[in-house]
């Protein structure tokens, strides 16, 4: 009996520290990202799937005026490979959730999508923001976006055929798999220790009433 309440002890101590840890982790994963809101409007009468990307790693500066013209940003975007489907979240305010669906978002005609996007990445990256678009005969476009505030579709005529790269970075993609993997295991960590130490407790008030 006296072993097994040392063992007890150890165990919620242990608890309390490994808790305690998961906790301050997810706390810094659900509480501190910044989170934007982003809309984007269907002004055509076709439906539309909507994925946003940005080119990651390329440093705060302003990419679209050192490449000074349009014709230069398109000639950049063929040539480039590290375009990224942008973090998404749940809601607009804690906790930051990560989306379940970040590609080919739904956008019904004359309607609007609303994305709620990662701050920091606009921030950091400083690479061109592009709306990718895939209409329902699976033709893809694209358009560059403006992260910061919205985004408007007026024609599918005006918009650019994207290169197969920005299609490529949007089908590899693991989408927000690997992040809710990450979420749901520190969760099972913060929980599963107090489990077992109930468990653990209840089964020495068991011992305890039964050598009454």
């Amino acid at each position: 009996m006296k072993s097994r309440k040392l063992k007890i002890l150890a165990f919620s101590i242990l608890t309390v520290i490994i808790t305690g840890f998961m906790s301050f982790l997810m706390i810094g994963i659900t509480l501190f990202p910044i989170i934007r809101k982003y809309t984007v409007t269907n002004d055509t009468n076709e439906l539309l799937y909507i994925t946003p990307l940005m080119q990651l790693g390329v440093g705060e500066f302003l990419l679209e005026e050192e490449l000074e013209d349009v014709d230069r940003i398109k000639d950049y975007i063929t040539q480039v490979d590290n375009f990224s489907i942008i973090n998404q979240y749940l809601f607009l305010i804690p906790p930051a959730l990560p989306a379940f669906l970040i590609k080919d978002i739904k956008v019904n005609p004359n309607s609007n999508a609303v994305f709620y996007i990662d701050y920091e990445s606009i921030k950091q990256e400083g690479g061109p923001q592009i709306l990718l678009i895939k209409d329902k005969q699976n033709n893809y476009y694209y358009k560059y976006a403006n992260f910061w505030e919205s985004d408007k579709i007026t024609d599918i005529n005006l918009l650019h055929i994207s290169p197969k790269k920005l299609i490529d970075s949007k089908d590899t993609s693991s989408g927000s798999f690997i992040k809710w993997f990450i979420t749901i295991c520190l969760l099972i960590l913060i929980l599963l220790p107090p489990y077992f130490l109930i468990k653990n407790i209840k089964l020495l008030r068991k011992e305890k009433i039964a050598s009454l």
